[in-house]
């Protein structure tokens, strides 16, 4: 007999072999009887059935959830107004920084700011949408997205 299947293996852990027709399940306890991988292939399925059925009785970790105004909050900065707002914080603390004079007498750096975040996601975002509608009047007009 070739090695026993999977589904079969599982029927055994499960208790439902004696489901399975009187022959079938004779052939099949006699062949784990008789073969070494089979038996360590059952081991192993008992171990990780034992090792699920402890992390699950363990229950989930406790993790700090959020209020409902940081979720709020979260949910406003997505949208247009939020990223304008998050832009326009951006924009004052960049010309914060360059009005504010060195503190301990360094350098300036000579180099342009990084741009703020919230105004690149704010392009990224029309471009996203812009291209999105494209491909769509091109699919709807059944000419596929040109390329």
């Amino acid at each position: 007999m070739p090695h026993i299947a999977d589904g079969d293996l599982h029927a055994l852990l499960d208790g439902a072999l004696s489901l399975y027709p009187p022959d079938q399940a004779r052939t099949i306890e006699a062949h784990l009887a008789s073969c070494e991988a089979c038996r360590a292939r059952l081991a192993a399925e008992r171990r990780l059935r034992r090792e699920a059925e402890a992390l699950l009785s363990a229950g989930a970790p406790d993790l700090p959830l959020a209020t409902l105004e940081e979720l709020q909050a979260r949910a406003r900065a997505t949208t247009p107004e939020g990223i304008a707002e998050a832009a326009a914080r951006a924009d004052a603390e960049d010309a914060a920084h360059r009005e504010a004079p060195p503190g301990d007498g360094a350098r300036r750096p000579t180099a342009k700011p990084r741009r703020a975040p919230g105004r690149l996601a704010w392009a990224a975002s029309i471009a996203v949408a812009l291209t999105g509608g494209w491909v769509a009047r091109s699919m709807i007009a059944g000419r596929g997205p040109a390329g």
